[in-house]
């Protein structure tokens, strides 16, 4: 008697199973996936945020020099001589330029270092430097270890 009820119960659930995954399962509906957000860089404020400041224009100085054209305002230098560099043309604010990248009548950016980037094109080559730092900024370097941490 107990396993003729232990049957029926479990046919009871498996109908009822069923039952409920035929009469409940509705159309799958697909929703549409919104487009990704375009990601615009504004120069300016990545100009601000690498410590340029800005740049009163000028009145233009007749025929200056490729030195004087640009200047210098920061640099992100990778080891492969790679980057961005911050540079200002004909007293404009600055914008970042790519090793390679066009920056004003025929003149690229060349290279890159640490603390300089050099351009070039027809009328030459020059190297522009960044500024010394203000005030003493400088990093001490961690105090060497007077004895090991480990020992034998």
């Amino acid at each position: 008697m107990l396993a003729a009820s232990l049957v029926w119960g479990v046919l009871a659930m498996s109908a009822a199973y069923w039952g409920l995954r035929w009469w409940g399962e509705a159309p799958a509906q697909v929703l549409p996936v919104p487009p990704a957000p375009v990601l615009t860089i504004d120069s300016g404020r990545v100009a601000s945020a690498l410590g340029a400041r800005a740049v009163t224009a000028a009145a233009p100085a007749a025929a200056p020099g490729l030195g004087s054209r640009f200047r210098l305002q920061g640099v992100v230098a990778a080891r492969q001589g790679q980057g961005a560099a911050l540079i200002s043309v004909d007293g404009q604010p600055a914008k970042p330029y790519r090793v390679g990248a066009a920056l004003a009548d025929g003149v690229r950016v060349l290279a890159l270092g640490p603390r300089h980037a050099e351009v070039g094109g027809d009328g030459g080559r020059v190297t522009l430097e960044l500024p010394a730092p203000s005030g003493s900024a400088t990093v001490a370097p961690p105090p060497a270890l007077a004895s090991p941490l480990l020992r034998p």
